[in-house]
């Protein structure tokens, strides 16, 4: 996985999918909270951490797509100026790219809303602290040839810096960036596989086991995509770290696969800790032949920015 790496096709800037991509200009007091439903977050919300409007701040570990959008009118005409000569059109999002990655219209990074979309709606609005961190997000964005299979990981935490922008009419957590990583699922799963066969005689390093790959693309499409999942949650956090950090999980899985076990489910909960904030995530399989279930479990600890494995996966009994 290369931080630098630039892969994957976007939705056009001024129609992304089927949703309207230029941000409805709002007075954030009025957006209603999309946790509590409260109609108003002029004052700090106790139930929704982390978003706009609350007192409190949360780490984010998130995996999706980001898509550029036009926060009003006036910055989309900027664009189009810039792109067209000052005529009329929309601009596809490798044009609109092409016209940020010129010295001269730079400037405009920094007015874009940057959205993560996790695969299943809109998740996140990312804070570029300055020129330098905006470039790096523009020189990250994925190509045509690589649309579908992208992956972009956001670690950070929460921050009120968009409060007063439009962008913060999008009701979404504003999260500035601590971490941000670019890469394909080929170029993931490859790597996983390289792992699985490292030091195994008799295979090639960079496996033609086609079960593997099989089983490691399942797991981490059960990990990540889940419902709501927008790496602010504890247990969250926690399935996205090993998803993309504990090659050892996709080693039980590819084993339970050749085995002849299906995995039937995937379950996060935090766990009892003195004084750190732990999840248990454990893996539910099936023999398919003798409906037996076995279970294995990992710990990882959340408290801090970055997670980390607190207990290795073993099997349970209980």
């Amino acid at each position: 996985m290369n931080d630098d790496s630039a892969v994957s096709q976007q939705p056009t800037a001024t129609n992304p999918g089927t949703a309207e991509a230029r941000v409805p200009v709002a007075d954030v007091a009025a957006v209603p909270c999309p946790q509590c439903g409260a109609a108003s977050r002029a004052e700090p919300c106790p139930q929704c951490e982390g978003l706009p409007g609350s007192a409190t701040t949360a780490w984010v570990y998130a995996i999706g797509r980001i898509v550029p959008r036009f926060p009003d009118l006036g910055v989309e005409k900027e664009f189009m100026q810039a792109g067209s000569g000052g005529l009329g059109g929309v601009l596809e999002t490798d044009r609109l790219i092409a016209i940020l990655q010129q010295e001269e219209f730079r400037y405009l990074a920094r007015q874009l809303c940057w959205i993560l979309h996790n695969g299943e709606s809109d998740a996140l609005v990312l804070v570029c602290r300055d020129d330098t961190e905006a470039e790096r997000l523009v020189n990250r964005m994925p190509d045509a040839e690589t649309a579908e299979r992208t992956i972009q990981v956001i670690v950070g935490s929460t921050t009120l810096g968009a409060i007063d922008t439009p962008c913060a009419a999008t009701g979404l957590p504003a999260v500035t960036i601590d971490q941000h990583l670019t890469f394909t699922i080929d170029q993931f799963i490859g790597a996983l596989a390289e792992a699985q066969h490292e030091g195994e005689s008799g295979r090639e390093a960079d496996g033609g086991d086609d079960d593997f790959r099989a089983a490691a693309k399942d797991l981490f499409a059960r990990l990540t995509r889940r419902s709501g999942n927008r790496g602010l949650s504890d247990e969250h956090r926690a399935l996205n770290y090993i998803a993309l950090r504990y090659p050892a999980l996709y080693r039980v899985a590819a084993d339970a696969h050749r085995d002849n076990k299906m995995l039937v489910d995937v379950l996060a909960r935090r766990t009892q800790g003195k004084e750190r904030k732990l999840v248990a995530v454990r893996l539910l399989f099936r023999g398919r032949r003798t409906d037996l279930l076995e279970r294995y479990q990992c710990i990882v600890d959340v408290t801090d920015r970055f997670p980390f494995l607190s207990s290795s996966i073993s099997q349970i009994y209980d």
